[in-house]
Formats: structure tokens, sequence, C-alpha cells
């Protein structure tokens, strides 16, 4: 059985994701004792998993915090030409997240520019001169009930105050890029690349997640953890009933995310269940008994491109603009899951 099945997680390797969920950086002590099994166990596992590119943790910025600009894409692309434009899009730095659909939209991206010119060129110029391009709908996110790095961590989605404005320096967008490739990476080897301290680097980091200016997303295909389906749903929710169904959603163990935006669907659902009937039970037994809900539109997810900033291959999580066997997989399978 090859070893990205979805039954090639055991029960200490699922525990230990979920354990990461909670806190990408916990030290190997920390997982061990909340386990039950010894450091090296701990350290022996992750890696194992890390080196066949199944489980990563990786730095995402809070684009709120540092100023950026959160957009939601959604695109219509000529017949056959959904992979190809999802791929060069993927392939974007400024690209978090992306997917392939199925219903009305082909792709849905979502992308987080550094500048509101940035913002501008890419939904007035890029994308409706691009290849096989057909139709663009963007849409700002305007709040952010849940995020990816707090599903099935076991700790309750609370509404926090915003937080102030963090402004960059050198030195932070150095350790970001760094801790974006690997989340996990120790202080002295960070303090190596960086040319600083190792206590530089701890202070740093300890500052930046004060503010929120980053959070560690531990990623893995949900399918490994048992949710073979995924979709994205949109709905159209009176704007007096906005807040209430945002933050019920939020509370959902299926909802991965869920962010308000711009547009007539004013809220995006990220869905994960276990299979398709289980789409069914979330729109019937929880959207259906929402107040203020006016439309819904379900998307199911047939191929992620890109997660938390990493490219996607089956199950497999590759670092943008690395070569191995993941990539040549990409290559000789069309990127299919």
């Amino acid at each position: 059985m090859p070893f990205d099945s979805p039954a090639s997680l055991d029960e200490l390797d699922r525990a230990l994701v979920l354990a990461l969920r909670a806190d990408g950086r916990a030290h190997w002590s920390a997982l061990a004792a909340e386990l039950g099994v010894s450091e090296q166990t701990v350290a022996r596992r992750y890696r194992r998993l890390r080196s066949a590119q199944l489980l990563r943790v990786v730095a995402v910025v809070n684009p709120y915090v540092v100023g950026w600009h959160p957009l939601q894409l959604r695109l219509r692309t000529e017949r056959g030409a959904a992979l190809r434009v999802g791929q060069a899009i993927a392939a974007r730095p400024d690209t978090v997240w992306a997917h392939q659909l199925a219903g009305g939209h082909d792709l849905a991206v979502t992308v987080y520019t550094r500048t509101t010119a940035d913002r501008d060129a890419l939904v007035l110029e890029h994308l409706p001169q691009a290849r096989d391009v057909l139709g663009v709908e963007q849409h700002l996110v305007l709040r952010m009930f849940a995020t990816p790095d707090t599903w099935q961590t076991g700790r309750p989605r609370t509404r926090e105050e915003s937080p102030d404005r963090v402004r960059l320096d050198e030195l932070d967008e150095r350790l970001l890029a760094a801790l974006g490739r690997d989340g996990r990476t120790g202080l002295a080897a960070l303090a190596e690349q960086l040319r600083v301290t190792p206590t530089t680097v701890g202070r740093r980091i300890a500052a930046l997640r004060a503010a929120r200016a980053v959070v560690f997303v531990t990623e893995v295909d949900p399918a490994l953890l048992g949710y073979g389906t995924e979709a994205l749903l949109w709905l159209a929710v009176h704007p007096a009933h906005l807040e209430e169904v945002g933050a019920r959603l939020a509370a959902e163990p299926a909802v991965r995310f869920a962010v308000a935006t711009s547009g007539p669907a004013n809220l995006l659902v990220g869905l994960a269940v276990v299979d398709p009937p289980g789409l069914y039970d979330f729109l019937t037994a929880v959207v259906g008994r929402l107040p203020g809900v006016i439309r819904t539109e379900l998307s199911p997810i047939l191929r992620t491109l890109k997660r938390a900033g990493l490219l996607r291959v089956g199950s497999r999580l590759v670092e943008p603009g690395l070569s191995g066997p993941a990539r040549d997989e990409q290559r000789r399978d069309g990127g299919r899951r």
C-alpha cells in the first residue's frame, strides 16, 4: 500500500498531527508528554511524515496585522484549461490557497497582495489578459470568523478584538520567509540563516506571535485524517444576521475556515467531511437552521493545488520551486489526486 494513502496514518500519527495543530512549534518534550510516548518516538514520527511530504508546519502571515490585502477570486476557464490555469496561479508567491472546483466556477483562489497596486494589477490586468481565463470574480475578505490554523485544534474559536497593525522590518521579512518554508526550524538554525543570535530570533518569533502577525499552520491532506470530501460553500446572508451566522459556523467541526466577503455571496465557508452525504447533512442540519440565509451555493473541491503556500501533489505538500519526486509525479499525472 502506498505510504500516502489515507490508511497509512496510524493512531499515533494522527494524534501527532492534532497536537501540532494546537501548537506547530511545540517542543518535542511537550508533544511527547501529551501523546504519552518518548521524545525520540515523536521526533521520528514527525520526520518520517515530513520527509514523505505528507505533513508540513509553516508560518502564514495574518494579512490584516501586517497591512496586506486578502482577496478571494473565482475564475471560469476554457474547457480543459482549469488545471493549467490553476497551476500557473498557484505558482504565484502571493497565492496562499488554490482549489479546482466542480460547479459553475472552475477555480477558487485566495491571494494576499502586499499593496493595493499589486491587487489592482492582478485583477484588472494580469488575470483578465491571461490565456484561457473566461471570467474573474474578485471579492475582498472583510472578516475572518475561522481560519485553517484553528481547525481540529481542540480549542474553541472565539472572536478576538482587532489586533494592532505591525510594521515588518527586513529581519522580520527574512524570518517569516524561513518559517514559511519550515515552521519548526530551530532557533539556532534560524539564527545561522539570518546571521543573528538565537536570542534575537526567539524574541522576534515571540513578538510576532503575540501581535498575531503570524500563525503556524500544520497542514496535511484532510483525507489522511478521515475527511475524504472537501467543498466550498458560498452563502448570501442578510447583513443583520451575518455576525451571528459566521460565529455559529465557526464553531462547527466540519468548518475549516469561514470568512465574510464583499459581493452578492457575503460568507465563504470551507468544509471537510467524511463523504458526500456529510455535505447534505451539513446543509440540512446546520445551514438550514441558520437565520437570515437567503441563498447557498455548494462547490465540491475536485483538486487542491495549493495549501498554506505549499503546492499540493496528490497527498503531498511541496515547497514552491522545490524539485524532487513529488514535482516529477505532478508532471507525470497532471496533479490528479
